[in-house]
């Protein structure tokens, strides 16, 4: 069960990425290279 609520969490965020316009530096670098700014753009 835990590993399904993990997998809706990371769509989740994957979809919020997008729409604020970061997906694409997230798909090459992965998470560890989002800035506080931008994640802050997500909530």
């Amino acid at each position: 069960m835990a590993r399904r609520g993990k997998l809706a969490s990371e769509r989740l965020k994957m979809e919020a990425a997008e729409e604020v316009g970061f997906a694409d530096k997230v798909r090459e670098s992965g998470w560890d290279n989002v800035t506080t700014k931008e994640i802050g753009l997500m909530v």
